[in-house]
């Protein structure tokens, strides 16, 4: 894949000259239409973080480990970033309501920079679940002491998953960013955001694929780990034991189900950008699909984790438990 094939540059292109924006096609319903069900997860996003802020950071009482707590959140943060970035790269610039501005632009760094922000973004929504599954097996391995070790580990490791991306990203340093011109089935005026002039010519969706199916492996192996020991644990208790630990075994179930979601970032890099380098004809028509793979992880992990973690519920249970004088017993 090279950039020719990319589809022609809008910028300064005088075919677009002309070009008005028409919000009554197909391709601005499909922009569009993912906000039906995303401002739905943002409700319940923004109540996990107030949950957060009420329990990590202001140190109150939760049921919620505090490092799959920050860890989860964070990857909700970067998640976001992602999305909004997204946004003005691939999903809303089909619709055509960027062409005419698009056309109006040189190529400049500001467009370099919304596309690298969406790369950033999406290495840093890669590592997050590997580092979730890692606190999950530090936990299991170390009921006594995981609270001193995971502490240990989020603090080197938070940041580097923040610097990791930039050197997955340093061939895009002296390239500027593009609009480009989707090729058949869109019309004419569907454009993405892209890049010309990288280091060497070099291409971000080899390296973006590569780093997928490595930390998809890492992760799958994490939890096979944890998976063989939480079996061990299981078959080793006493049914007097057994009786004691449904709420831990509800609160596993839910970070399995969680985890599970993140998944859905590894799938959809390797899926749609496989198709992006192996044909690009084939890829414009799969681009139809491809915000709601990325969707998948962004609005399923927030509502599993919701829910189906015993902490909401039990949020929510106390809330109307309290507007009752009437049985005071069942608040504890």
């Amino acid at each position: 894949m090279v950039n020719g094939q990319l589809g022609a540059v809008v910028n300064e292109n005088p075919i677009y000259k002309d070009f008005q924006f028409n919000p009554f096609t197909i391709e601005s319903f499909l922009s569009f239409s993912p906000f039906i069900y995303i401002i739905p997860t943002f409700v319940i996003i923004f109540r996990i973080f107030r949950i957060f802020l009420n329990t990590v950071l202001w140190k109150k009482k939760s049921p919620i480990n505090h490092s799959v707590f920050i860890v989860l959140v964070l990857s909700q943060i970067s998640s976001l970033g992602f999305f909004l970035a997204d946004l003005f790269v691939i999903r809303i610039p089909p619709s055509g309501i960027m062409t005419s501005w698009c056309y109006n632009q040189p190529p400049s760094h500001l467009l370099n920079l919304l596309f690298n922000t969406q790369a950033y973004f999406n290495y840093c929504v890669m590592l997050y679940p590997v580092l979730f599954s890692t606190v999950r097996l530090v936990i299991t391995y170390f009921p006594n002491r995981h609270e001193e070790i995971n502490r240990k580990i989020l603090k080197r490791v938070i940041p580097l998953i923040h610097v990791y991306p930039l050197p997955m990203l340093f061939f895009m340093f002296p390239a500027l960013g593009v609009c480009r011109q989707h090729h058949y089935p869109y019309r004419l005026g569907a454009v993405y955001v892209h890049f010309i002039g990288s280091f060497n010519g070099i291409m971000s969706a080899p390296i973006t694929i590569l780093n997928s199916a490595i930390w998809l492996t890492v992760c799958l192996i994490l939890n096979w780990i944890l998976y063989r020991k939480l079996r061990k644990i299981k078959l080793s208790q006493s049914i007097s034991q057994l009786s004691q630990v449904g709420k831990s075994r509800k609160i596993e179930i839910s970070l399995s189900l969680t985890t599970t979601a993140m998944f859905f970032a590894y799938t959809t890099n390797l899926f749609f950008l496989g198709s992006f380098i192996i044909d690009y004809n084939i890829a414009t028509y799969l681009v139809v699909f491809r915000p709601f793979g990325y969707d998948l992880e962004l609005c399923v992990v927030p509502l599993v984790f919701y829910f189906t973690h015993p902490a909401f519920k039990r949020k929510k249970s106390e809330s109307r438990i309290s507007v009752n004088p009437r049985n005071p017993g069942l608040s504890t």
